[in-house]
């Protein structure tokens, strides 16, 4: 009997051994925070960016920036705008302003901005916009409609 124990746990514990092993991926030690592993790459959610997904693109566009407005009424006007983010409001909403002497409601998404319908005072506005891969520069373009006067505006916002 022992002669027929020793050698079968011996097989067994060779063949549990291999059958534990797995070859290792590409993507067995990566990860990718916001997002997903294929082929060793991360490929990141539609919030985040980076190596590894690290960067949320709502903290990184979040702060002061000088703004260039070109309006079809009022004309041409230079201000700085403020970009913020509430961590009580869902992961992409933003607020933009003062543009116009507006302050607005937006979602960031990858690099576009989506500035929903939306009033204050007597104006209602909507838009939307592009943020440029290095995130140093972000084209808005906004429709404001106060009484019966529609106007666009054209606002490149820069730090």
């Amino acid at each position: 009997m022992k002669t027929l124990f020793l050698p079968t746990l011996a097989a067994l514990m060779l063949v549990t051994a291999s059958c534990q092993r797995e070859a290792i991926g590409p993507c067995e030690n990566v990860a990718c925070n916001a997002g997903y592993c294929d082929n060793g790459q991360c490929k990141c959610g539609q919030y985040h960016r980076g190596t590894h997904c690290e960067e949320y693109i709502v903290d990184l566009i979040s702060g002061s920036w000088s703004s260039s407005e070109a309006c079809s009424i009022s004309g041409t006007a230079n201000n700085t705008v403020l970009i913020s983010h509430s961590s009580a409001s869902p992961t992409n909403n933003i607020t933009i302003g003062p543009v116009r002497g507006l302050t607005m409601s937006a979602n960031a998404i990858f690099h576009s901005i989506n500035i929903p319908f939306q009033a204050s005072g007597q104006s209602t506005f909507s838009g939307s916009g592009t943020i440029n891969q290095d995130l140093n520069s972000i084209d808005l373009q906004i429709t404001v409609l106060t009484g019966f006067d529609e106007e666009a505006c054209s606002v490149v916002l820069t730090r």
